[in-house]
């Protein structure tokens, strides 16, 4: 009588230890999926600053070129095409800009899935637990602990 109960006490404590580590590795893995996704975000900002201003020294000394070159500045011709080349210059701030928050979604994606993941491990050993307490106490039908 004490051997299956021993046995079966074993059985729940290694299936809770088995559930309790994949629920940590589950934790960490979320945490770095926050962790290098905030990292990578903030270093695609920081690019993102960086071509900002670039496009900016480039738009300027543009129009340096342009109002010194003996052109009429209230002409529609140059005023437009320094905003297109202005435009063009800022497009890859913007690509970098986007990608950060791409990138952060992502991050944030893989930690709510790790998380969810680990809710549903915990989930799966408790009903794996009781389903071997039921099966081990079935005696017709009734739970015997």
């Amino acid at each position: 009588m004490c051997a299956p109960i021993a046995l079966t006490g074993l059985q729940l404590a290694g299936s809770l230890a088995g559930a309790a580590a994949s629920a940590r590795e589950m934790k960490r893995e979320a945490t770095e999926a926050e962790r290098a996704a905030r990292a990578d975000a903030a270093t695609l900002t920081a690019r993102a600053a960086n071509a900002r201003a670039e496009a900016l020294d480039r738009t300027a000394a543009q129009r340096v070129r342009a109002f010194t070159s003996g052109v009429d500045p209230k002409s529609n011709s140059v005023v437009e095409s320094l905003a297109a080349a202005h435009a063009r210059n800022l497009d890859g701030a913007d690509t970098l800009g986007q990608s950060a928050a791409q990138v952060l979604y992502d991050g944030q994606m893989r930690a709510r899935t790790s998380r969810a993941g680990r809710q549903a491990a915990l989930a799966r050993s408790l009903l794996g637990l009781a389903s071997t307490l039921a099966e081990r106490g079935s005696g017709g039908n009734r739970l015997r602990i």
